[in-house]
């Protein structure tokens, strides 16, 4: 409409046939692209990730608390709650066990199977918690 108005004729671009032979180097070109980019990524394994992580510091004697847990990863305090009873009790199935002291403590305890009932969390010491298996009622 606008070149009618000047009363010019709109140019109209001639039709691209693709050439098979410009088609299969640039297909050839962008297939070696994703496997450089690929080679160049470090590979990022159970050993490097944030919940591997989380989860080796849950397995330390003593447990840990939430802000060394936020320390060491960058999360925030509703994320490392959220890990710990999303992805490390529900999907992983690990029994998490806690106990409150001058400082909450939260560890891994083995002594559970993950198809036992929710335990309930006391204020008793950690060591107590920890010897019991966090069964407690």
């Amino acid at each position: 409409m606008a070149y009618a108005a000047v009363g010019r004729k709109r140019k109209v671009p001639a039709p691209v046939t693709p050439d098979a032979e410009t088609e299969a180097a640039v297909s050839a070109a962008e297939a070696r692209w994703v496997q450089d980019k690929w080679k160049a990524a470090k590979p990022r394994t159970r050993e490097s990730s944030k919940q591997a992580i989380v989860i080796q510091m849950l397995r330390h004697p003593d447990g840990t608390t939430i802000r060394q847990v936020m320390e060491s990863t960058g999360w925030q305090a509703h994320t490392v709650r959220g890990t710990f009873a999303g992805a490390l009790k529900k999907k992983l199935g690990l029994n998490i066990v806690s106990a409150k002291g001058w400082q909450r403590r939260t560890a891994v305890s083995d002594r559970l199977t993950a198809n036992r009932p929710r335990v309930s969390i006391q204020a008793i010491p950690f060591s107590a918690a920890i010897s019991l298996g966090g069964r407690f009622a």
